[in-house]
């Protein structure tokens, strides 16, 4: 009798202890993937600027195109580039890379600012998210902005610590396509 009563003892509190142990590990678990979550969740706009001239690189050696890069369609897969009043449309499919050179005009509190490649504030950086988190917001002034989804939260406060300095901007330098859902673009803060 005396060891049955200790049997049961010990598997009640090896049940109790158990269920202790277990029970912190999954709040914690659950917890981190809400974190993860959240952290996914947060969308995060950096304003980007495009030089004045793109030159694009078609796949299989057809050959280059260029001109002011105007937009970027995600539904009809193109892309279009404007030069001497004509537009020019090229499927995202046949493009191999589009670098973008030359200078870009900003405007920064009623000033115009000219930077040239000289004058860059940091290390090309590669920014790869989907095709849809890319928006051309005014072309003609080069104005465009990217969600920024795919990296770490630390990542992107550095980023927007980069952003919030007067007078620095992100540069738009090259953009590639690794698939029809997803862009890559390499920027440099100036």
């Amino acid at each position: 009798m005396k060891q049955k009563v200790k049997r049961i003892t010990i598997t009640v509190l090896v049940t109790l202890l158990s269920g202790l142990v277990i029970q912190p590990l999954s709040v914690s678990s659950s917890l981190i993937a809400s974190d993860i979550k959240n952290l996914k969740a947060q969308e995060t706009w950096i304003n980007v600027f495009l030089p004045t001239y793109a030159t694009v690189t078609l796949k299989q050696g057809k050959g280059n195109r260029d001109g002011k890069l105007t937009d970027i369609n995600a539904q009809s897969q193109q892309i279009q580039l404007s030069k001497s009043g004509r537009n020019l449309l090229i499927k995202i499919s046949d493009v191999e890379q589009i670098i973008l050179e030359k200078e870009v005009i900003f405007i920064e509190r009623q000033n115009i600012v000219i930077r040239g490649d000289n004058s860059a504030k940091g290390k090309p950086e590669t920014w790869t998210e989907s095709i849809q988190h890319f928006k051309l917001k005014n072309a003609q002034k080069g104005h465009a902005a990217i969600k920024l989804t795919s990296l770490s939260k630390d990542k992107i406060e550095a980023i927007q610590e980069v952003e919030k300095e007067p007078y620095t901007d992100y540069v738009v330098r090259e953009i590639r396509f690794s698939s029809p859902e997803k862009i890559a673009v390499t920027v440099v803060p100036y």
